[in-house]
């Protein structure tokens, strides 16, 4: 039986998500979207800007990652767990504003700090009202390119001076222009989004980092579009996800670098081709996921059992079906899914007309619903 590869994750959610539920893998700990501007200013103060406790109705872990952001504790959080590798990504330098800051009682211009716009932040505005800092500034990282490529080197020098460069995977990450919507098309980001300016600037900086760091383990991006799902432009297709966990279990399990860029090259190829199969000739814009479910008839005796098939083509595989049937004169759905079965068997009680609604949703979380009848006589 093969060791389970324990991961300390610092970047983007792209990483948390490729990771979630896999058990080849264990989290140790996860830091996301601590900003680039964050991590490489100074503390603002030896006492802590704020606790746990200020951000209670946000998940764990963004609330663990906005505390270190802004206590600058996210390197000595992310070693208080031993780990195989660090995997980072640099997905969280455009994924959230910055915000330049300084203590309320500290009449110091040139006495300030950089923290990053979290979504624990997001979700508690009233926060930053009662801080003993104050906002001086809220920026994008896109908006000060000379000092974001300046800091790129700062953050691989912080990386090697706390971690083993030999144990840090960089995973490759761009802003994609174009997503699937959940009504199944494919659509642009709005162009104020910048995209291209982004994903340029970020090809900059991984060719920095990896410069830098020539010890670390590197993950590049397939070369075509991945397609990113509904409305973010870091969130991909599960294809992308699990090629770079067979890279990470590539990169742990391969016997020398020769042999791991062998692995890897051969990945990124294969992760490159079933891209292009499945999304490049989308036909007018739409994904490729169809619900093919049907019953086995249009009309049964009473007391005679009707057949559902849940059937789906196209899209990313491991379906997932959802089987509601009524009576057409009720309100009420009755739930018949069974996640282990292809086919299920009903008999309806009454006699009358029905309605069976099936939703397939595919690897990529997107989702085709398909309505049928029959009739009971």
């Amino acid at each position: 039986m093969s060791k389970t590869i324990t991961v300390n994750l610092l970047g983007s959610s792209v990483s948390r998500e490729m990771f979630a539920d896999k058990e080849a893998f264990e989290i140790g700990q996860c830091i996301i979207n601590a900003g680039l501007f964050s991590l490489c200013s100074p503390k603002l103060s030896e006492e802590c800007l704020c606790t746990a406790e200020d951000f209670p109705d946000t998940a764990d872990e963004w609330r663990q990652s906005a505390v270190a952001d802004m206590n600058k504790t996210v390197f000595d959080c992310l070693k208080e767990k031993k780990s195989d590798y660090l995997v980072l990504d640099l997905g969280s330098v455009f994924a959230k504003k910055i915000l330049k800051v300084k203590m309320k009682d500290d009449d110091d211009p040139y006495h300030f700090t950089y923290i990053t716009k979290t979504r624990a932040l997001e979700e508690h505005p009233a926060f930053l009202e009662q801080a003993p800092f104050e906002v001086l500034d809220t920026f994008g990282a896109e908006e000060d390119e000379l000092l974001t490529m300046a800091l790129i080197y700062q953050y691989a020098e912080l990386l090697r001076e706390h971690f083993d460069p030999d144990k840090i995977i960089i995973a490759e990450v761009r802003p994609m222009e174009r997503y699937i919507a959940k009504d199944g098309h494919i659509r642009y980001f709005p162009p104020e989004w910048i995209l291209r300016k982004k994903a340029q600037y970020l090809k900059d900086m991984y060719a920095i980092l990896e410069e830098v760091l020539p010890e670390a383990h590197v993950i590049p991006f397939p070369e075509t579009e991945v397609l990113c799902r509904a409305g973010h432009c870091f969130h991909y297709t599960a294809e992308y996800g699990q090629y770079l966990l067979n890279c990470v279990r590539g990169i742990a399990n391969s016997r020398d670098r020769e042999m791991e860029q062998v692995i890897i090259g051969h990945m990124k190829q294969t992760c490159t081709d079933l891209l292009r199969e499945r999304y490049a000739s989308t036909v007018g814009g739409r994904y490729t996921l169809q619900n093919k479910a049907a019953v086995s008839a249009e009309s049964i005796r009473h007391g005679e059992h009707i057949f559902i098939f849940l059937n789906a083509e196209g899209g990313t595989g491991a379906y997932h079906y959802d089987v509601y049937i009524r009576k057409l004169a009720d309100s009420n759905w009755r739930v018949l899914t069974d996640p282990e079965k292809t086919v299920l068997r009903y008999r309806p009680i009454c006699r009358g007309l029905y309605q069976v609604c099936i939703k397939v949703t595919d690897g990529n979380g997107i989702s085709q619903k398909q309505y049928l009848k029959f009739a009971v006589n």
